[in-house]
């Protein structure tokens, strides 16, 4: 549609070309700018209705007049010129590179420059080839408009009269826009009354009124078109939205939803792009929902929520960086209901994140501010965050000229933890004063085997504490003094060179065995039971040391890509590694391992890790912890990835396992096992595909979640099919209800898709 109504401007430029009579012997550059024009005969008249002289041109059969001006040339049967109006009538014909524009009728001023057009017709090249890697509105072709009539009103403001145009350049063309009238003002915006959208000659829909940006950087402020969308849970669905371009860096989108079901939405979004590698958006929703009368029989009360979400990456001067992120929801049941994927239908916390960072001298600086709230229920959670925690580190640098590593850290923070929002004599907010220098030693810097020591004195201070008696919070301080010692060695690590210039995958292999150990001791500390534990730092236990010990399985391979030089890749990594504690309370806070020991055990669980990556774009991981009490896995996770040019492929597996007689896995309610797998395809210069994916709950033999899409581009246009169920059952924390939606969008070369986002579109 942009395109078309560009041409109307090139049609009432070139019409004001004046073609001056000349005997077509003797073609001559009679007009200024133009090269030549080439006529049969000429007559000059005075006209007996108005009395004013006028001058005729006109051609001979097969022979028309033709005026050739830079790269434009206009042709007509008969050209009449008086007083400053031209008139071409009978096959006008108007060609430039890429466009070719004819006529009925043509009248213009050559004052003003404006006039009318009847019959106008033509042809606009509007692109050579197709989008790579966009699903929709990728072909792009030939533009046909038509217009019983056109008037040019203003400068760049053109008026049509029963129009149409479309980018299929058939017979009958596979679609086409139809308008009664409508007024165009160029690089701006179109206002079309009474717009068609017809499929194969059928209408699809109808539009008393749009008002349509077409601004010439694809920025500009107007309504954009409706979207329709169908789902089980908000059922049929209309979207209207309105877009403010505020300059070449910002923009703000207004948008309404009306659902069947459901009841309303409103919001806004938000974009900023402030320099190179700075900007953000923020997003604004609010719902209004109605009741309604579920399929279960039970009755939704009417409800009102919102959500925000947004992201910024903004530089502030110097070396400082402002990194943030929201996403926050007033209603969980709500937030869960409406999202789209299988990861924000589960999702149960809403946080907001700022950070700033930056360099002061030698010194990193950091400033947090966070807020996460976690909901085991529609009502009930807890929060944890820190409001603000500001962190200054100095790196480590060697002290003169010796081998001994100075650094050091400090933070002040005021942390948050209640754990009941409902509740607050559960907060247990606090400020909290933290930092330590260090000293670090390389004790050896050999090739196959290095030995790293590090010594720090760490001083915390809480400035409230727990009352041991009765749990709750209580105003005095707490000062801990914790020396730690801690010393790293890697090797010695054997490796062997295997040569295999013929074997076709790689010029040679290289093995290598790297077992390591850590030890880390920490001075005693007595009334760890005061401390209101809220995380890492509150957690360390005093009195202690832990090694950590292991082994990596290492296979890199040289190989040859393509006709660039060799490279080596690290094509297979096996690791096996666990922790030894001489107290039993450090082993149930260990951050490092995801399952802590659940049975009084000096031992952590071992964990197995194994990564693979043969080739580009394929990769592969597996891990399981086995627990060192009962001799078998807790829990497995495996992942695979197949990234090709057409094809991708991933999937996902994870299982918990229940163990007799292991505290906190022997219970069948706490057992998982999931599956998940995605794939999409796509035809070269991407004509055709398809995609699928799905989550599966082995567990309990139901398929939570699956999406099955597909898209296909013709010549000038395309259409999209997705079809979504999402069946979480019931139990658990919130009940998510079961959904199925489909979306159905059909993209028109040069012009616009029209896409459902309500559905499995995504809101």
């Amino acid at each position: 549609m942009l395109t078309s109504f560009r041409t109307v401007s090139i049609l009432v430029t070139l019409g004001a070309v004046v073609v001056l009579a000349a005997p077509r012997a003797h073609a001559q550059s009679l007009l200024q700018g133009c090269q030549r024009t080439v006529f049969t005969w000429s007559t000059s008249e005075l006209d007996p209705d108005t009395g004013v002289q006028r001058t005729i041109m006109a051609g001979s059969p097969g022979f028309p007049v033709v005026a050739e001006c830079g790269s434009s040339t206009i042709s007509a049967d008969r050209l009449e010129h008086a007083s400053n109006t031209l008139v071409a009538t009978g096959n006008v014909l108007i060609q430039q590179p890429g466009m070719r524009i004819s006529a009925d009728r043509a009248e213009l001023s050559l004052i003003t420059q404006l006039g009318i057009f009847d019959g106008a017709h033509g042809f606009l090249r509007v692109g050579d080839q197709p989008l790579a890697g966009q699903p929709l509105g990728t072909q792009k072709t030939d533009m046909e408009f038509y217009a019983e009539r056109i008037e040019k009103v203003g400068a760049r403001s053109y008026k049509l009269t029963n129009g149409r145009f479309t980018a299929c350049a058939q017979a009958a063309p596979r679609w086409q826009f139809t308008m009664t009238g409508g007024t165009i003002t160029l690089d701006k915006h179109a206002l079309m009354r009474n717009a068609v959208l017809h499929v194969k000659n059928v209408p699809i829909f109808y539009l008393p009124f749009i008002y349509y940006p077409i601004d010439s950087g694809d920025r500009a402020t107007g309504f954009l078109m409706p979207s329709y969308g169908a789902s089980t849970i908000r059922g049929s669905s209309v979207s209207n939205a309105f877009f403010w371009a505020l300059g070449r860096s910002q923009d703000v989108t207004f948008f309404h939803d009306w659902f069947t079901r459901a009841g309303q939405g409103a919001g806004a979004e938000y974009r900023i792009v402030s320099a190179p590698g700075s900007g953000g958006n923020l997003r604004f929703y609010l719902i209004d929902e109605k009741e309604r009368v579920e399929e279960n029989g039970l009755i939704s009360p009417a409800r009102r929520s919102f959500d925000m979400n947004g992201d910024v990456n903004q530089t502030l001067g110097g070396s400082f960086r402002l990194v943030g992120r929201l996403n926050y929801f007033s209603d969980v049941a709500t937030q869960q209901r409406y999202d789209q994927n299988v990861y924000d239908l589960s999702n149960r916390s809403r946080a907001i994140n700022m950070t700033v960072t930056g360099n002061v001298s030698r010194a990193r600086l950091t400033a947090t501010t966070e807020i996460r709230d976690y909901f085991y229920g529609a009502d009930e959670g807890q929060r944890q965050g820190r409001l603000p925690q500001v962190n200054l580190t100095l790196p480590d640098r060697p002290v003169g000229r010796s081998p001994i590593y100075f650094g050091a850290f400090g933070d002040v923070a005021y942390l948050l933890r209640q754990d009941d929002l409902n509740q607050p004599d559960t907060n247990f907010n606090l400020w909290r004063f933290d930092a330590a220098p260090r000293v670090r030693v390389p004790v050896s810097t050999l090739s196959f085997l290095t030995a790293t020591t590090t010594a720090s004195w760490r001083v915390t201070r809480w400035f409230d504490s727990r009352d041991p008696a009765t749990g709750l919070k209580r105003p005095e301080a707490i000062l801990r003094s914790l020396f730690e010692v801690r010393t790293d060695v890697v090797g010695p690590t054997v490796a062997r060179v295997f040569q295999t210039p013929d074997n076709g995958y790689a010029e040679r292999f290289k093995h290598l065995i790297e077992p390591f150990v850590s030890f880390q001791w920490f001075s005693p500390f007595e009334r760890r039971e005061e401390v209101i534990q809220i995380d890492g730092v509150d957690s360390l236990v005093g009195g202690s040391m832990q090694v950590t010990y292991g082994v990596t399985n290492r296979v890199l391979a040289r190989r040859r890509m393509g006709a660039s030089a060799s490279a080596v890749r690290d094509i297979l990594s096996v690791g096996v590694r666990q922790t030894y504690y001489t107290d039993l309370l450090a082993a149930a806070f260990d951050s490092q391992y995801s399952s802590a020991t659940a049975t009084p055990s000096p031992f952590s669980p071992l964990r197995l890790n194994v990564d693979v990556r043969p080739a580009d774009g394929l990769t592969g991981q597996f891990v399981t912890d086995i627990d060192p009490t009962f001799k078998t896995p807790r829990q497995f996770s495996a992942s695979a990835t197949v990234n090709r040019e057409r094809l991708q492929v991933s999937g996902s597996w994870s299982k918990r396992r229940v163990i007799d007689g292991l505290p906190g896995w022997d219970d069948p309610a706490f057992a998982t096992h999931y599956l998940s797998a995605s794939t999409s395809v796509n035809a070269r210069n991407n004509r055709a595909g398809a995609g699928y994916s799905f989550n599966y709950d082995v567990q309990n033999a139901r398929i939570t979640q699956q999406r099955i899409s597909g898209y296909y581009n013709a010549q000038c246009c395309g259409i999209t099919m997705e079809y979504q169920t999402i069946s979480f059952g019931s139990g658990g924390f919130i009940t998510i209800p079961e959904d199925r939606r489909f979306g159905i969008s059909f993209s028109l070369a040069g012009l616009a898709s029209f896409s459902n986002p309500f559905g499995s579109f995504g809101r």
